[in-house]
């Protein structure tokens, strides 16, 4: 019995070695791609690091992140980048659950519907910048056309600081609401039909039902489906360079389009890592305070 439970011991440290063998190409494949990557990021925003100008590299400690904090343009950059997740956060939401609730009905067709409105989110993102800058268009754009038809004002959506930063809200809302809309469908499909239907023989209304039962099931899905998009959102760039390009001014001009503009258009390595850096820090704030509304939905 001794010696089957050490030819047991010894098996299962081949089978743990033999498993190590098959992961160790994985694990240095992430080291290289994403670790190395983020510690070399880290170490070079605490230098002064300036390609355009024939200097030599310099130390400065924490001199990036004190000039990041007391840069208005990067603040401006963060109001933005906000402004646009929340906008566009509500907008995918209040989309995406109004399609999920028309769709949550057994009818002809629907399974086509749902082919044709998820078409947007197979778009790339610069795909969809150029559609809905061609769209929007000042002078030829279709949108303005209606809108001149109707005897209104046509707006200039990507030279006017109020219209620009709602035009890609709307542009990103049009290629990512679907997403929502597939989530929001599979939370509607998955509240019991047994609790509607006894909510029914009680004499609740279509509304009471969907108020005190259906909204209250699907918090948590809502919750999540914000979250993942959220995140996404704040790294929005393909759709601003394409139709503004972080204009006009810095109307438009998120945080991930200000540290690319520092880092490949004036060639300030040091202060563009450590511009994305904040911006991580950032970020990690804003899925704390998600998660943390999650948890208390749970």
């Amino acid at each position: 019995m001794i010696t089957a439970q050490a030819n047991k011991k010894t098996q299962s440290w081949y089978d743990k070695a033999f498993a190590s063998k098959l992961m160790t190409p994985n694990i240095i494949v992430i080291i290289v791609i994403c670790v190395f990557p983020l510690i070399y990021g880290i170490f070079l925003s605490f230098f002064q690091y300036e390609l355009a100008l024939p200097s030599p590299i310099k130390f400065v400690g924490f001199g990036n992140y004190l000039k990041v904090f007391g840069d208005a343009t990067f603040w401006s950059a963060v109001k933005v980048s906000f402004i646009s997740v929340i906008g566009g956060a509500a907008l995918q939401l209040f989309l995406g659950f109004g399609a999920a609730l028309i769709l949550n009905r057994d009818f002809r067709g629907r399974s086509i519907i749902v082919a044709i409105l998820l078409i947007p989110t197979t778009l790339a993102p610069v795909v969809v910048g150029f559609i809905f800058r061609m769209l929007l268009d000042d002078r030829f754009g279709p949108v303005n056309y209606l809108i001149k038809s109707i005897g209104l004002q046509p707006i200039s959506w990507w030279g006017n600081p109020q219209a620009s930063l709602p035009g890609i809200i709307i542009a990103n809302g049009w290629e990512w609401f679907p997403f929502v809309m597939l989530v929001l469908l599979a939370g509607l499909q998955s509240v019991p039909q047994d609790l509607i239907d006894s909510a029914r023989v009680d004499g609740a209304s279509d509304w009471n039902v969907f108020w005190k039962i259906v909204l209250p099931l699907l918090k948590t899905v809502m919750v999540v489906v914000v979250l993942i998009r959220a995140i996404e959102d704040l790294k929005m760039f393909d759709i601003i360079l394409v139709t503004t390009g972080g204009g006009p001014g810095i109307a438009t001009q998120t945080m991930n389009m200000y540290a690319y503009q520092k880092g490949f258009s004036f060639f300030s390595i040091g202060y563009a890592s450590a511009l994305s850096y904040v911006q991580l820090i950032l970020a990690l704030i804003l899925v704390r305070f998600l998660f943390s509304q999650l948890s208390k939905e749970d």
